[in-house]
């Protein structure tokens, strides 16, 4: 769930971001975002939607908020809240690739959003030069083309207590 994008039958909708307190520190900027519902089950629903839409192809591709998102993919989900799924997928943004990783958890009837991304330079990596560290140079992340973003379980963790 990028930002710009409110799932249905949310009745409220609150997000912000967190950042380990170091530029240098593990993981980077993670997005939080919040969607309560009416009810449980309407939580469950549009869960189960979301699940249902990552894994399949029709879904391999989507747009939101003017943006233009491919290579939807299921990730391994946490075992968090009531329920959870986790997926990828990455977007374009001038020369640079921008990779996204999401975990969604549902607690009741709140579902969290989490979405940490990373930038990646595919012609750093054509050139050979993936030596770089992250946001060195003029470039906004990596030039690995490994790396991909990571959503950090304490900021999921953290946000869960929150809520109980």
């Amino acid at each position: 769930m990028p930002a710009a994008v409110t799932p249905p039958r949310a009745v409220a909708h609150a997000g912000s971001t967190v950042a380990p307190r170091s530029p240098r520190a593990e993981g980077g900027a993670t997005d939080v975002e919040l969607f309560a519902y009416d009810s449980a089950d309407d939580a469950r629903a549009a869960l189960r939607d979301l699940r249902s839409a990552a894994r399949t192809k029709k879904c391999a591709a989507f747009r939101a908020g003017g943006m233009r998102y491919t290579g939807v993919a299921p990730r391994p989900a946490p075992d968090k809240g009531d329920e959870a799924v986790a997926y990828k997928f990455g977007s374009r943004e001038e020369s640079y690739v921008r990779r996204h990783s999401m975990v969604v958890v549902r607690d009741g009837s709140t579902l969290l959003s989490f979405a940490a991304n990373n930038f990646y330079d595919p012609q750093a990596v054509a050139d050979g030069d993936e030596s770089r560290e992250a946001g060195g140079g003029d470039a906004p992340g990596s030039a690995r083309a490994d790396e991909e973003p990571v959503v950090p379980m304490a900021v999921v963790d953290a946000q869960l207590r929150k809520l109980g």
